[in-house]
């Protein structure tokens, strides 16, 4: 199958590499679209993310499928569901796990980040990461589903009140997302920065 493999900085090689076999608690997704994140650019560009990306990593964290093969564990998930993943397995056992803070966790493990990720045709992911899609959304709305949580999230500890006013400095992809979210929260003025 092809992927795009991460070998260093400015180095992004489509390579034809082997489908991965999913193990007893994974599926095997058939990727349908993913999403090119600033992460994935920081990451080209010789940046860390959350976590260090190893040589010969697929990159691609923001993805959708068709579910393809499960391993002999999985429950509730069958071939053909239409899926969306979470990129971040967290340990549940370090610190901050266990202080609800999880995006500090010492042992995350990233799809698309720190193993292999969506920019291949098939990506095999745990089924703890796995969302069912209804059929009317497309793929390419579905792998928007991890930044649009993230902004969800944003907006959700900024508790907008219908007359508050919203500032959002860059307009790139989250910078749009969060425009929007700002207007459905009920911000009565948002003022949008960018150069």
């Amino acid at each position: 199958m092809k992927a795009a493999v991460f070998y260093g900085k400015h180095d992004l090689r489509i390579e034809d590499i082997a489908v991965p076999e999913p193990k007893d608690d994974e599926v095997l997704v058939k990727v349908m679209a993913c999403g090119i994140c600033g992460t994935d650019m920081h990451i080209f560009e010789g940046d860390e993310g959350a976590a260090a990306t190893p040589r010969g990593t697929v990159l691609g964290h923001e993805f959708s499928g068709i579910v393809e093969k499960t391993g002999r564990n999985v429950k509730n998930i069958k071939i053909g569901d239409r899926v969306c993943v979470d990129p971040n397995k967290l340990c549940g056992n370090c610190y901050y796990c266990k202080s609800a803070i999880g995006h500090f966790c010492e042992n995350i493990v990233g799809i698309g980040t720190t193993v292999n990720g969506g920019f291949e045709q098939y990506c095999a992911v745990p089924q703890s990461r796995i969302y069912k899609l209804p059929s009317s959304t497309p793929f390419e709305e579905a792998a928007m589903a991890e930044p649009v949580a993230c902004c969800i999230h944003g907006i959700d500890l900024c508790n907008i009140r219908t007359d508050d006013t919203v500032l959002v400095i860059g307009c790139g992809m989250i910078g749009m997302i969060m425009l929007q979210l700002a207007g459905i929260a009920g911000a009565a003025r948002i003022i949008a920065i960018e150069p």
